[in-house]
C-alpha cells in the first residue's frame, strides 16, 4: 500500500526523467509504426514508475525507525554505495546528537522518505540513481520545508550548484568524517532550534 505523499514524490522523479528524455528525435516510419513506438514508450514509462514505487516501498519496509529522544536530531542518509552509507550512518549515530531513522540508495527514495518521515536532516550524495542530489534537493525542500539538507559533492566546483539546488550544507567527498558530522549536525541543530 502506498502513501499519497510517496506517490507524489515518485511521480516527481518520473517527471524529472521525462523532462530529461523529452528531446528524442522525431519518429520516422508509417503511422502504424509510430503508434507502436509510442505505445512501447508509454509501457516503458509505466514499468519505470512501477519500479520506482516498488523500490521506495522496499526501502521503507526494511525496518521500523528507531524512536528519537526529544533532544536528538532525526536523520535520513542517502548514498548509492552501501559501504559509504553505512559509514555515514555509523558516524552520525556515534555522535549522540543524531539518530538515523532511515537510509536508502537513490534520489527517488530520498524524496519519498523526506515526505513521509519529515526528518530534521537529510544527508544526500550528488551522484545517485533515478534522481541526482541536485534534482532531489528542490523536491525535498518543497515537500519537507523544515528539513535541513546536506549534500556530498564530487568536488568544490559543485558547491554553488548544490547550494542553488537547495542544500543548506555542502561538503566534498574527501571531508574527514568527524568534521563532516560536526558541521552537518551543527547546521541541522541550529535550524531545528530556530
Amino acid at each position: 500500500m502506498f502513501e499519497p505523499a510517496l506517490i507524489v514524490a515518485q511521480l516527481a522523479g518520473l517527471e524529472s526523467w521525462q523532462r530529461a528524455h523529452a528531446s528524442f528525435p522525431a519518429p520516422c516510419g508509417t503511422a502504424k509504426e509510430i503508434r507502436l513506438d509510442e505505445e512501447r514508450v508509454r509501457a516503458a514509462r509505466r514499468r519505470q514508475q512501477e519500479t520506482l514505487q516498488a523500490r521506495a516501498a522496499m526501502s521503507l519496509a526494511a525496518a521500523p525507525p528507531p524512536v528519537a529522544s526529544t533532544d536528538q536530531l532525526r536523520a535520513v542518509v542517502i548514498h548509492p554505495h552501501v559501504y559509504q552509507r553505512r559509514t555515514l550512518v555509523k558516524a552520525l549515530t556515534s555522535d549522540g546528537r543524531c539518530v538515523v531513522i532511515a537510509d536508502a540508495s537513490d534520489g527517488a527514495a530520498a524524496v519519498g522518505l523526506a515526505v513521509i518521515e519529515q526528518p530534521d536532516l537529510v544527508l544526500l550524495s550528488q551522484q545517485m540513481t533515478y534522481m541526482t542530489g541536485f534534482e532531489a534537493a528542490p523536491e525535498i525542500r518543497r515537500y519537507a520545508p523544515r528539513t535541513t539538507i546536506a549534500m556530498q559533492v564530487a568536488g568544490s566546483e559543485y558547491f554553488d550548484v548544490a547550494l542553488a539546488a537547495g542544500a543548506h550544507a555542502v561538503f566534498s567527498v574527501g571531508t574527514p568524517l568527524p568534521r563532516l558530522v560536526a558541521e552537518v549536525v551543527g547546521v541541522a541543530a541550529g535550524a531545528a532550534a530556530s
